[in-house]
């Protein structure tokens, strides 16, 4: 991977809406993060879908993986390469 601090903060800046989901959804860098309430299991839900075709290779690591971290409070709770 190759990603520069311009890169990064470009496609950060570049983050949108989805609007035609039926949950609330932010796409960064070709990533759809959906968070939204459950009603049926009364939870806060993210839902993170790596799966748009829209990821930059910048991001893709050399086994074809988009290397992902989750924070809740700012404690990392998932980290992957």
């Amino acid at each position: 991977m190759n990603l520069t601090a311009a890169h990064a903060a470009g496609l950060n800046r570049a983050a949108f809406l989805e609007g035609d989901s039926d949950t609330p959804a932010i796409v960064v860098a070709g990533v759809a993060v959906h968070a939204y309430v459950d009603v049926e299991d009364a939870r806060f839900v993210v839902s993170v879908h790596l799966d748009t075709g829209e990821v930059p290779n910048e991001l893709v690591s050399a086994r074809e993986t988009v290397p992902l971290r989750i924070t809740v409070n700012g404690t990392a709770i998932y980290d992957a390469d």
